[in-house]
């Protein structure tokens, strides 16, 4: 792997994802959800609330924690997809 293809791989592959993670975890564990939910609510129903708060807090951070593990297994040649 040259040298910009190794951090192209960490910016995209390694780094995005756990922004991503510590973003969810911050919404929706420290700062809260019902921040979000007043802000959509502002302009309108929030039909999906409950749903939100699930994908927020649980599934997302769970499946990019996946993304993450996946893209570094494959770099190690563990898995190939």
């Amino acid at each position: 792997m040259q040298f910009l293809d190794f951090f192209d791989f960490v910016s995209n592959s390694v780094l995005m994802p756990i922004a991503a993670i510590g973003t969810c975890i911050f919404v929706g564990h420290v700062l809260g959800c019902r921040y979000v939910e007043e802000e959509v609510e502002s302009s309108g129903a929030f039909k999906r609330k409950k749903i939100y708060r699930v994908m927020i807090r649980w599934i997302a951070p769970v499946m990019l924690a996946a993304i993450l593990a996946g893209e570094v297994l494959k770099y190690f040649g563990i898995i190939s997809i």
